[in-house]
Order: structure tokens, then sequence, then C-alpha cells
């Protein structure tokens, strides 16, 4: 069963600042909740594979992620066909009339253990708080840093 959920979160910064935070790979687990590991650590670039581990209700998530297209200060999309949850993730940005930026992401999940389908609305609704948390916590990261050089 394919679940999907989108979020779209306000960031005080550019919207190229926000895609370089996106890109950074090495930052990853200060924002994204659960993350354990991850094994590239440098910017993304198209083609590259990666792999991580994320706790994800209550066990362990081993998944290799694919960058699939990448638009400079527009768009990341990231794919996993591997993993407890298979995924295909695209984070749109956009400018925000009076300043600032918006990144909304766009996700479409699956379980591969059946027990994990029961409960549609409940399992999207989790999705897609986690999925706000995290973007909110890297918005709020950004706010309080010096954006430039936090990536490198």
């Amino acid at each position: 069963m394919t679940y999907k959920t989108s979020v779209e979160v306000n960031f005080e910064c550019d919207r190229q600042a926000a895609y370089d935070a996106l890109c950074y790979l090495g930052r990853y687990p200060e924002w994204n909740q659960g993350m354990i590991y991850i094994s590239h650590t440098g910017p993304m670039y198209p083609g590259l594979r990666y792999q991580t581990r994320s706790r994800v209700l209550g066990q362990t998530n081993a998944a290799e992620i694919a960058v699939v297209n990448l638009v400079p200060g527009e768009l990341v999309h990231l794919k996993s066909d591997s993993g407890l949850i298979t995924f295909n993730a695209v984070f749109l940005l956009a400018d925000r009339e009076g300043g600032g930026s918006t990144v909304a992401c766009r996700l479409a999940f699956e379980f591969h253990k059946a027990v994990l389908n029961l409960a549609r609305g409940v399992i999207e609704d989790m999705a897609n708080d986690r999925l706000r948390r995290d973007l909110t916590k890297l918005s709020v990261i950004l706010r309080s840093e010096k954006v430039r050089g936090w990536f490198r």
C-alpha cells in the first residue's frame, strides 16, 4: 500500500541556502529525527547513492538512497527502493513573498511489513508530523547560524 503526505515549511533564509542545507548530508543527523548513520557526509550530486540507518517506529531501517535529480535552488529528488520503508521524496523550493523561502516535500512511501499497512490515516499523519518536525528543525538551525559556510 502506498502512503502519501506533503508538507510545506517556511524558512527565513533564501531558497538557495535552504537548498544547500538539504543537499549537505554531513549535518542530516542534526535535524533528521532518528538518523543514526549516513555513509556520505558531503554534498549530494545527481547519481549519488548513499546508505543510512534510522530509527522508525521502534525499528532500525537500513536503506540505500539515490539522488535522482537536483535543480539548484529549486528541487531535490530522492528515492529509496530498499529497507523497511521505500520512498520517493521530492523537495520543491520557492521564494516567499516578503522574504525567505518555502520548502515543500511531496512524499510517497511503502512499508515492507504487512502489519504496518493497517491504519492508513494514522501512518500518514505520523509521517506528516515527523517530516514537518524535521524541516522545522532545519529552518530553526538555519535561522540561528550563519548560513553561508554551514555546508562545506
